[in-house]
């Protein structure tokens, strides 16, 4: 999972803000929940408390960064799967 500085450039590298704020708040629950931290505030249905809390326009970075956390989860689930399977196989 990305950390909060790779969101940050990620969404630099994007926008050319690093839209710190919105990245730690989707994150805040992590240290607690770790990678279940997702339940909170990776959801379609915080939209409405985004565009409250920081704007619409950090709509679209709040999607990004679900996306890079499931995009990495993916990877890291595929490399585990391929290394059970060769396993399986000899």
């Amino acid at each position: 999972m990305p950390s909060l500085k790779e969101h940050c450039f990620n969404s630099r590298k994007r926008t050319g803000y690093s839209y710190y704020k919105l990245h730690k708040w989707m994150d805040s629950q992590e240290s607690g929940l770790g990678v279940d931290h997702r339940r909170e505030r990776h959801d379609l249905s915080y939209i409405p408390s985004v565009i409250k809390l920081f704007g619409s326009n950090h709509v679209q970075e709040f999607l990004f960064h679900i996306s890079e956390d499931y995009y990495s989860s993916a990877l890291k689930w595929n490399k585990r799967q391929k290394k059970v399977f060769w396993k399986k196989i000899f």
